[in-house]
C-alpha cells in the first residue's frame, strides 16, 4: 500500500509541474496561508482562463477561499490538477455568497451548494470534478457552469497527513445572447433596465451596446425594441 501510495505522489507532483500554464493566483508557498476564518475567506476575483490555486491542508488547518466569477463570464470547470499526500481523501464543499455558514465540526449539508471527496482514492486528478460537487448527496445542487458571483469554498483534509493540492479554476465567457444586458446566459425581465438604459444613451460602454443590439444592425435604437421583446417573450 505504501509503495502504491508513494508512486501516486510522485506521480501526482509530475502533474502539478506540468500544469505551467496556469495562472496561480495563491500559492501558499509564496502567498502564505489559505484563511482559516469561514466568516473572513482569502478573496480573489477570478480572471479568464485558468486561475490555480495551490495549498496545503490538515486536520487542523480548515482553508476558506472566495472566489469571484466577474460579470459577464462563468465558471465552466474546476480541475484537480494535483493532489500530494498518504491519505487520498479530502473535501472540498462551496456556498454561493462571501462567507460560510457552516461550523466545519458540524456542518449542515443541506446548505451547501456542492461539495465532493478528491484525491488519490479516488482517481480524480486531472479530472474535472465541479460537476460532481453539484450532485451530490443532500446539496441545494447546481448544473454547470456556474454564472457570475462569489463562491466561497471549505477545503479541508480531515486527518493529520499534511495534503498538498492544485485547484484550477477555469473561467470564460458567457456567449453573447442579444438582449442578454447582464450576461447571465438568457434574456429575462432582469435585462429590461441595462436595455432601456442603452436605448436612452445613458450607457454607452461597448459591451453593453453591443448587448442591446438585438437586430445586429450595427447601431441600437428603436428597431431594436421588438426584437428585444420578442427575445423577452418568446
Amino acid at each position: 500500500m505504501r509503495k502504491f501510495v508513494a508512486a501516486g505522489v510522485f506521480l501526482s507532483w509530475c502533474a502539478m509541474t506540468v500544469s505551467a500554464g496556469a495562472a496561480i493566483i495563491h500559492d501558499e508557498s509564496v502567498n502564505g496561508d489559505i484563511s482559516g476564518d469561514r466568516m473572513h475567506p482569502t478573496t480573489y476575483t477570478l480572471a479568464p482562463g485558468v486561475n490555480s490555486v495551490i495549498a496545503t491542508t490538515s486536520a487542523n488547518d480548515q482553508e476558506y477561499i472566495t472566489l469571484v466569477v466577474p460579470t459577464g463570464y462563468r465558471l465552466a470547470s474546476l480541475v484537480l490538477a494535483s493532489y500530494v499526500s498518504d491519505n487520498g481523501i479530502a473535501f472540498i464543499g462551496m456556498q454561493a455568497g462571501s462567507t460560510f455558514t457552516e461550523d466545519a465540526s458540524n456542518p449542515n449539508v443541506a446548505n451547501l451548494l456542492g461539495w465532493a471527496h478528491f484525491g488519490t482514492d479516488f482517481g480524480n486528478i486531472g479530472q474535472d470534478i465541479l460537476d460532481d460537487m453539484g450532485t451530490a448527496f443532500g446539496v441545494i445542487g447546481f448544473t454547470p457552469p456556474l454564472p457570475a458571483g462569489p463562491y466561497t469554498y471549505w477545503i479541508q483534509q480531515f486527518d493529520f497527513d499534511l495534503t498538498t493540492y492544485q485547484f484550477d479554476f477555469v473561467v470564460e465567457p458567457v456567449p453573447q445572447v442579444p438582449g442578454d444586458m447582464n450576461h447571465d446566459g438568457s434574456v429575462t425581465a432582469a435585462d429590461v433596465p441595462g436595455f432601456v438604459q442603452v436605448l436612452l444613451a445613458i450607457d454607452t460602454s461597448p459591451t453593453q451596446v453591443a448587448a442591446a443590439d438585438v437586430n445586429q444592425s450595427g447601431t441600437v435604437n428603436g428597431a431594436d425594441i421588438a426584437p428585444f421583446e420578442d427575445a423577452l417573450i418568446p
